[in-house]
């Protein structure tokens, strides 16, 4: 196979102290950015993953039957088949984290616990995401110079859902982006490609990235069609190489699932009615999902090619990994659940990136060899400032802003993906303000509450908005705020008589908390909350607030703005003050407690 000739390569790099202290400042650099983010998605897809190789290591089988765990708890993550219990989601993660899993066993580790589960797949999305950006670096400085090659790694990791995405749990992509990137890098390198022991490595990396993400069989396919173009019979060692992998997946797959994939694997899971042209756009353009938007240096790198399209039509490399990514966008288009549920930004490219970083460093060697000096320059500059933009957008914003991650869970996207093309509201530009403003223009009025009756944070009768989930102290539900503006919506009966004239708050705090306090956008006081402990706070409400019958049968907001949110050291969570209840009650109202 005639490969495109290189400019550089890691073994003329100079001075040697330089590359290796790069290299590791990226790897540190990358590390410090998985473990150090607020946002974790290890309860997710991932849960169950390293169960699932626990389990290997301790029967041979992927098999859950005989785990302790409640499997139950999983939820949609396992599945029933032929009377066993199984992982849904694809092999290739549990198996390529056995020796880690070893490891940890041998220390005494159970993941059938959560929290033992959760460090792990931390620990794992540290390893992956820092091999990941270590390949790419140095796949990208063996082909242009330090500078370019940083930038290039900064872009396509930091600044992409591989950081976005790979930094919250142990993904399946994880892996899939270090496989791909893998592959790319021996189909780009200098050296002849048709050697049969690369191209049988060639073909294992490409077919373990499949077994990661099933949509790994468009790069099977794609790339076997480039060797088979450029070397043509000398590419048989490929062939037999997957004829191999794909043999013993099929005869495992038969002995075990009586099926020649497993569940997840199989096309017919995807329930949909073909292309989508809403999920065509939204994977480019959507302001919360699409990769465009959330990482525009590509448009940059479009342009960059279509600029030297000579060049591009030449690089048989170059063709196929455009291919690769038009059949993926095709493929992920097929999902009727195309945004990936609660993930931020452009989640289901994630595997696929080193096929973009594969036309990117094309592109700057093209430019830089035949662009005018002007074009370079605008083009260079370009660059450069989209790939900043992208590192804000997916590492900033995706990691370490709150709202972004709860711009899904307020309102549930799920249940309103109307929200993923409202340019209003783009996740990366989430506040907490633009989060209450979406979550109360769904939100129809909950069921009423009575006059001097004690509400607690579960009850139905309210809805919550930036809080996180109910805890329990003692024997009473709490709830902590998430961000800096948690809203409680609720409605009143018409029929109570007297208006309310007072608002009982119960309410704790994490450390000294400086409130105040909302009601339909008017201030009502401010509050000094120091203690854990719930404390009780009376608010005398205005006595126009609440006037006619029309007006108390409407929904009403009470909103908490809080100025110093913190960060616990074992809580993630963004979290200032906690919500125990609540008692409207009337100078005039004589009712009593009412069930």
């Amino acid at each position: 196979m005639s490969t495109e000739t290189t400019e550089h390569s890691w073994g003329t790099w100079k001075p040697v102290r330089a590359r290796f202290w790069l290299l590791a400042a990226i790897i540190v650099i990358a590390a410090a950015t998985v473990w150090y983010t607020p946002v974790q998605y290890t309860g997710s897809d991932s849960r169950g993953a390293l169960l699932t190789s626990q389990t290997l290591i301790k029967t041979g089988s992927v098999r859950l039957d005989a785990t302790e765990a409640d499997t139950d708890s999983y939820g949609y993550r396992v599945h029933e088949h032929r009377g066993h219990t199984y992982y849904y989601f694809p092999v290739g993660s549990p198996v390529l984290a056995l020796p880690v899993t070893l490891a940890a066993t041998a220390f005494g580790a159970d993941l059938e616990k959560p929290a033992t589960d959760h460090r792990l797949q931390r620990l794992l999305a540290v390893l992956t995401l820092a091999l990941a950006c270590g390949i790419v670096f140095i796949w990208a400085a063996g082909r242009t110079g330090l500078a370019r090659a940083t930038v290039l790694t900064a872009a396509v990791v930091w600044g992409s859902s591989v950081m976005s995405t790979g930094a919250t749990a142990y993904w399946s992509s994880n892996w899939a982006v270090i496989l791909n990137a893998a592959a790319l890098f021996l189909l780009s390198h200098r050296r002849e490609t048709d050697d049969p022991g690369r191209l049988v490595l060639l073909a294992t990396l490409l077919f373990w990235s499949y077994l990661c993400r099933p949509t790994g069989a468009v790069a099977v396919v794609v790339v076997g069609l480039l060797l088979v173009f450029t070397l043509r019979w000398r590419a048989w060692p490929y062939a037999v190489a997957l004829t191999f992998w794909a043999t013993f997946f099929l005869v495992w797959s038969l002995l075990e699932f009586g099926e020649p994939l497993p569940a997840y694997y199989m096309p017919g899971r995807i329930e949909s009615d073909g292309l989508s042209s809403a999920a065509l756009a939204g994977h480019l353009i959507s302001p919360s999902r699409g990769l465009l938007v959330h990482s525009p240096y590509i448009a940059v790198v479009i342009c960059g090619l279509a600029w030297r399209w000579r060049s591009f039509l030449r690089s048989p490399l170059s063709i196929a990994c455009a291919a690769w990514l038009g059949l993926h966008w095709l493929a992920i288009s097929q999902f009727p659940h195309w945004w990936a549920g609660h993930s931020f930004g452009a989640r289901l490219w994630t595997e696929v990136m080193p096929a973009g970083a594969a036309l990117a460093l094309s592109a700057i060697r093209w430019v830089d060899r035949d662009g005018t000096r002007t074009g370079r320059r605008i083009w260079f500059t370009a660059l450069l400032l989209t790939a900043a933009t992208s590192v804000f957008i997916n590492t900033a914003q995706g990691l370490y802003h709150d709202p972004s991650y709860m711009w899904n869970r307020s309102p549930d996207i799920d249940h309103h993906p109307e929200f993923l093309t409202d340019w209003r509201f783009p996740q990366f530009l989430a506040t907490d303000a633009h989060n209450n403003r979406r979550f109360l223009a769904v939100t129809e009025a909950p069921p009423p509450l009575r006059l001097d009756v004690a509400v607690s944070a579960t009850d139905e009768r309210i809805e919550f908005n930036n809080w996180n989930q109910p805890e329990w102290g003692g024997e009473q539900p709490f709830r902590w705020s998430r961000g800096t503006r948690p809203l409680v919506v609720f409605s009143l009966r018409p029929d109570e008589g007297a208006p309310p004239t007072h608002l009982a708050l119960d309410l704790g705090a994490f450390g000294r908390q400086d409130v105040t306090v909302l009601l339909d956008e008017r201030e009502i006081g401010t509050l000094h909350i120091a203690d854990f402990a719930p404390e009780r706070h009376e608010l005398e409400l205005p006595e126009t607030w609440c006037s006619g019958e029309s007006l108390r049968a409407c929904r009403h907001v009470l909103g908490f703005q809080i100025r110093r949110p913190s960060f616990g050291r074992q809580d993630p969570r963004r979290i200032a003050i906690s919500f125990w209840g609540m008692t409207l009650t009337s100078n005039d109202h004589t009712q009593g407690d009412r069930p």
